[in-house]
């Protein structure tokens, strides 16, 4: 998925099937990207790793 992908929106676009996103502005818009950088590698994983038919991440 990609577009408009926030940590407040990240469940939902997980629930409806997206197994890999791309986020740019909740990242690059804020005021600290590296923090949002990680809270988005935190909650993926977590996400990948409670699933069993789980896509391993990328992160590049």
């Amino acid at each position: 998925a990609i577009g408009g992908i926030t940590l407040d929106n990240l469940d939902a676009v997980l629930a409806a099937g997206a197994r890999r996103v791309a986020v740019g502005a909740a990242i690059t818009a804020s005021d600290n990207p590296e923090a949002a950088a990680r809270a988005f590698g935190d909650r993926l994983r977590q996400a990948w790793t409670s699933e069993s038919d789980a896509i391993p991440p990328y992160f590049g």
